[in-house]
């Protein structure tokens, strides 16, 4: 036995045409027909009176006129498809009276009751959602708190988000879709510039009892939380519906192309976005966190076109290019590079491998440097799937990472002690090596304000705090190393001027050897314990420095994950 549910008023006024109600009726059906509402199963909840009013395979769905004019009466009447005067797909007119034996009920309900019902039939189901991702709206789901867009083919997102924008580029029509059991329990749309938590226009679809109710809130960050907007901003917003039915909230609004929320300036027709969909807790006065799903997509360059945004990458290669990185060139390239250009007269007399000390320090800093550079250029090409990214980080970044490839294979070239060429030979190996670290250095600064990693402002002062510390390093073992050559022209030139040289009979000199390093010294040169304090000062500052910005990296990458 199916049923047919027909919404009408009082009969207290004069009949109107049966083929007016025929005409009307037969156009209701069409328009039921037309949104699927026609042999789907759903049900209307009525508050405490509890009446489910479920539609059968062969359900009409009959709208009078008297529903517009007057508190609308529900009857429910048996129906069966071998009734002489109904036969679907045919449309019979049965006249209705609230006195009709074959009434099995009536209830009155609210003007606002009506208003949810009707939008409730007009806004289709939650498949029908489903069926028009891809085709005619914008779809970003998620299954859990981890970004899975494959819950849109088999149909169970637990948060959904679809978007189409007007033809005219004036507006965008939003519905959300969430799953939740509990009562104030929330499921909301995010518009955010970088992908993540913070200072992102929200707009949340909160149940609570069996409504939902729709605001517009700020996203500060991810401690402070949102914070709704007053109520004279809230219309901000164009709320079309928001029903709650068998665990899952689905509401629809509408937000201009160009709108503003907390001094934050939304362009939805010209700027890109990404698109955050969550669910989760709720208060009386604000969203909590979102403990049953969140996702972020990937940058949308147009919310008027439809598509099927992607979830972001795992940033975990990326986070460990940055680690390499910084290992690299804020630590070993930095410490290897003063070593190499100050120490070479420290440490005399003692070798490593048959090598001075100095050289093996600088051998071992500057392998490692190289080691990590290509490993962290292996890493960034493995996850931007080995395609470039056309900006001035990637530029930078090849020519520093050529740079150093280069530089093992021309120490292989290097010409021997005293060789004409071993002078051009170390100004070219300085040259190329100081000219990497530079672009190094400036490309981690560049780095830090990518919308990919988009680190905190502190990250930057970390960093000029390190160069203030390394043009310093420079600045005194420079002059301490000016004053020390100056010192000996003077000692020599006082020797040459003061020192008498006696000519023996057979016309040899008498001047007493020397004891600089240009005679061959086997000790260090004058304020040895001063460049090494220094060093050592140098290489604490480094590596406080490196650990703190890979503190920053690991900190972010986890952040991801627990997003």
């Amino acid at each position: 036995m199916s049923r047919l549910i027909s919404f009408a008023a009082p009969d207290m006024r004069p009949r109107t045409p049966a083929w007016t109600l025929g005409a009307f009726a037969f156009a209701a059906a069409l328009v039921s027909r037309a949104m699927k509402r026609v042999g789907e199963r759903v049900g209307i909840g009525v508050d405490e009176n509890a009446i489910d009013v479920d539609l059968g395979v062969s359900s009409i769905l009959l709208l009078h006129p008297p529903l517009l004019l007057h508190p609308p009466l529900v009857s429910i009447l048996p129906f069966s498809p071998s009734s002489p005067s109904l036969h679907p797909p045919l449309l019979s007119i049965l006249p209705f009276s609230p006195s009709s034996p074959r009434a099995l009920g009536l209830l009155t309900l609210s003007d606002s009751l009506a208003r949810r019902t009707f939008a409730y039939s007009m806004a289709g189901s939650v498949a029908d959602v489903y069926e028009e991702c891809g085709k005619t709206m914008g779809c970003f789901g998620t299954k859990g708190r981890v970004c899975d867009t494959k819950c849109l083919s088999s149909r169970d997102c637990d948060g959904l988000v679809a978007f189409r924008g007007a033809g005219d580029r004036t507006h965008v029509n939003f519905t959300l879709v969430g799953r939740v059991v509990e009562d104030m329990r929330y499921v909301a749309l995010g518009i955010s510039t970088d992908g993540r938590m913070g200072h992102d226009g929200v707009v949340e679809c909160v149940r609570e009892g069996q409504t939902v109710s729709t605001y517009g809130s700020f996203n500060f960050d991810k401690n402070m939380g949102n914070q709704r907007m007053h109520e004279d901003k809230q219309n901000v917003i164009t709320r079309e519906y928001g029903v709650f039915e068998d665990g899952v909230i689905k509401c629809a609004f509408m937000l201009p192309a160009k709108f503003s929320i907390e001094a934050m300036n939304f362009q939805l027709d010209s700027h890109i976005y990404h698109v955050l969909v969550a669910v989760g807790k709720a208060t009386k006065d604000n969203v909590q966190f979102h403990d049953t799903a969140f996702a972020g997509s990937r940058r949308l360059a147009d919310l008027f076109e439809v598509s099927i945004p992607k979830c972001p990458k795992n940033k975990t290669l990326l986070y460990v290019h940055g680690i390499c990185m910084v290992l690299a060139w804020i630590f070993f390239a930095s410490s290897g590079i003063i070593t190499a250009r100050y120490f070479k007269k420290t440490w005399v007399g003692y070798q490593l491998c048959k090598k001075d000390i100095w050289f093996r320090i600088h051998q071992g800093y500057m392998a490692t440097v190289w080691a990590l550079t290509i490993i962290g250029v292996l890493c960034i090409f493995a996850y931007e799937k080995w395609k470039f990214e056309y900006d001035p980080h990637t530029y930078i970044g090849i020519v520093a990472a050529a740079l150093c490839f280069i530089q093992p294979f021309m120490a292989l070239l290097r010409p021997g002690p005293g060789a004409p060429k071993r002078a051009v030979f170390n100004w070219v190996h300085r040259g190329v090596g100081v000219l990497a670290h530079i672009l190094a250095v400036a490309n981690i600064f560049l780095a830090f304000g990518m919308d990919s990693i988009a680190f905190p402002v502190q990250s930057y002062t970390i960093v000029g705090v390190f160069l203030a510390l390394y043009v310093l390093t420079h600045i005194i073992l420079q002059t301490h190393t000016l004053l020390y050559e100056l010192s000996s022209v003077m000692y020599r030139f006082h020797r040459q001027v003061q020192v008498s040289v006696v000519s023996d009979n057979k016309g040899e000199s008498t001047q007493s050897p020397t004891t600089t390093a240009d005679s061959g010294m086997k000790t260090d040169a004058t304020g040895s314990v001063l460049r090494q304090a220094t060093w050592i000062l140098f290489l604490m500052a480094s590596a406080i420095v490196t650990f703190l910005l890979s503190t920053l990296i690991v900190e972010r990458l986890m952040l991801e994950k627990s997003e």
